[in-house]
């Protein structure tokens, strides 16, 4: 697959324009079906009811991108089209504001020896979560929601499985 060179070639190795090369390899596994069913009743009446199917798995063997710290962030093994973005676990309910009160409310001394009840989300203090927001998979279980935790989703805008029928 020809991709562009942009995160494996370091910045001085003096390219003015980031080079392509033909340096991605992937997989794809799939199913293409086609049902076709012709009736004809008489000389004025037929009936053709058609119907398919395709369902493709495309995926990431090698994009040669230089291995990322945690095994999540590499995209081998995930589609072709898939997004980046944190892994949501629902949404924050009044009893977690409720848990993360008491411990703000708990003594310095008593909070450094208690794990805190939820990861500090991404760019603000867990004290400014409200019931509603977003509750995202701390994958390093380092503590902090940080680009450490986000990973490879989905397939993009590109479905897996499209079909179709008439008559």
């Amino acid at each position: 697959i020809l991709i562009e060179r942009k995160e494996s070639l370091p910045g001085f190795a003096g390219f003015q324009e980031v080079p392509y090369g033909n340096v991605g390899e992937t997989k794809t596994k799939g199913l293409d079906t086609n049902v076709e069913y012709n009736k004809r009743f008489n000389k004025d009446w037929n009936l053709v009811v058609r119907g398919n199917f395709t369902w493709a798995k495309p995926e990431w063997v090698d994009n040669d991108i230089p291995d990322k710290a945690y095994p999540w962030r590499n995209q081998r093994g995930y589609g072709m089209t898939s997004l980046q973005g944190f892994t949501a676990l629902g949404l924050y309910t009044q009893e977690d504001i409720d848990k993360i009160t008491a411990w703000y409310n708990l003594p310095e001394s008593q909070r450094t020896t208690e794990n805190q009840p939820f990861p500090t989300p991404y760019n603000v203090g867990l004290d400014k979560v409200r019931a509603g927001d977003i509750k995202y998979e701390d994958k390093n279980k380092d503590g902090r929601i940080s680009d450490d935790d986000i990973s490879w989703l989905g397939n993009g805008d590109v479905p897996e499985i499209t079909y179709g029928f008439g008559f």
